[in-house]
């Protein structure tokens, strides 16, 4: 795997090539899945959302092996907003009780959370969670 957060990486937009060989060379997924992710991503003009996305994850405490997951299983988080996707589902989490190596394992084999709405469904099961789980500590 080439350098995971290089920001010199060549792109051509509009080219679902770029995205393959991005995938595979700045996130280490086999070609096989680097295809089937590009297919949830549509293009990007440049590469700074994604890359921003990765460097997020890095500084968020994800290894590269929880990237790779992450990105494998749910390749549209390359298309969120740090700021506004992924930074208030951190803190949310980060609120629980999940930092570091703990929230990027979490995150890497369930990144389901990236499907749903903060306010409308999280924070309610959480509460509905809380409700019934009065002995968990952090819960």
């Amino acid at each position: 795997m080439s350098s995971l957060f290089s920001s010199s990486y060549y792109w051509a937009p509009s080219s679902s090539s770029c995205i393959v060989n991005f995938l595979v060379d700045s996130v280490g997924l086999s070609r096989e899945s680097a295809i089937a992710a590009s297919s949830h991503l549509g293009n990007f003009k440049t590469p700074e959302k994604p890359l921003s996305v990765i460097n997020f994850l890095k500084s968020s405490g994800f290894n590269e092996t929880h990237i790779h997951d992450f990105i494998r299983i749910r390749p549209q988080v390359l298309k969120c907003s740090v700021e506004k996707t992924l930074k208030p589902r951190f803190e949310l989490l980060q609120s629980l009780g999940l930092s570091g190596p703990e929230l990027a394992s979490f995150l890497s084999s369930s990144p389901f959370i990236f499907c749903y709405s903060i306010d409308k469904h999280l924070k309610p099961s959480i509460l509905f969670l809380r409700s019934y789980s009065t002995p968990m500590k952090n819960f």
